[in-house]
């Protein structure tokens, strides 16, 4: 009995002899062999595979998709189990076109991606007689693990720069005071004014009493 969607193939002394549709038939159990195998497409998926990237972030992505027999002579007489090499021939690619790619290429061109899995699973499996419909790569997130560790160098690289962002800051005070200091030497007036604009500054908006000394700018 060849089931409907099904597809026959009828081997005497191990040498294909004929290929039949759904129905019954009536065969030699000494001398021949049938197989049968399901013309329906068949769907599979593959589950959070954890790769490495091009710029060496780790990440997991899972992927679904489906395939049907195109040539079901040679499904039967080179395959032991089509899907599980289905299945491990679009884990491979997925795994070295992933290591060909940074985490934002894939990213920003998802499609790009799929489309390359597609024609290299296809180019594999065509001389098995299987021919894949949809290879669609699903939720392409970095690790847990490697998201903290990114997070916590982003924030050492941002401490970092404010240290060096208050260096500078510190370096160029000293400097300006420097170059001050040179510009007021031997200039008594100019450095009495800017005394008593600090002296101004200090109050502003206090009603205070100061005690200054004599011309403290005279030699």
């Amino acid at each position: 009995m060849i089931k409907p969607a099904h597809v026959g193939l009828i081997s005497r002394f191990g040498k294909l002899e004929k290929k039949v549709g759904p129905g019954l038939y009536r065969y030699n159990m000494c001398t021949e062999t049938v197989y049968q195998l399901p013309m329906m497409i068949q769907n599979g998926s593959i589950p959070g595979q954890k790769l490495l990237t091009r710029d060496s972030l780790l990440i997991n992505c899972n992927a679904v998709y489906n395939y049907h027999y195109s040539i079901p002579e040679l499904v039967i007489f080179k395959v032991k189990d089509p899907n599980i090499l289905v299945q491990n021939t679009i884990k491979g690619i997925i795994k070295g076109l992933v290591a060909e790619r940074t985490f934002e290429e894939l990213q920003k061109n998802p499609d790009s991606f799929n489309k390359a899995c597609m024609t290299e699973t296809q180019r594999k499996l065509e001389g098995f007689g299987i021919k894949v419909g949809i290879i669609d790569i699903k939720d392409v997130m970095l690790m847990h693990d490697m998201v903290r560790s990114m997070a916590q160098s982003a924030e050492s690289k941002n401490r970092n720069l404010q240290k060096i962002s208050r260096a500078q800051g510190c370096l160029k005070a000293s400097t300006s005071y420097s170059q001050a200091a040179e510009n007021y030497k031997g200039q008594n007036i100019a450095m009495e004014l800017n005394y008593y604009g600090l002296l101004k500054t200090m109050t502003m908006g206090k009603r205070s009493t100061i005690f200054l000394k004599d011309a403290p700018f005279k030699k």
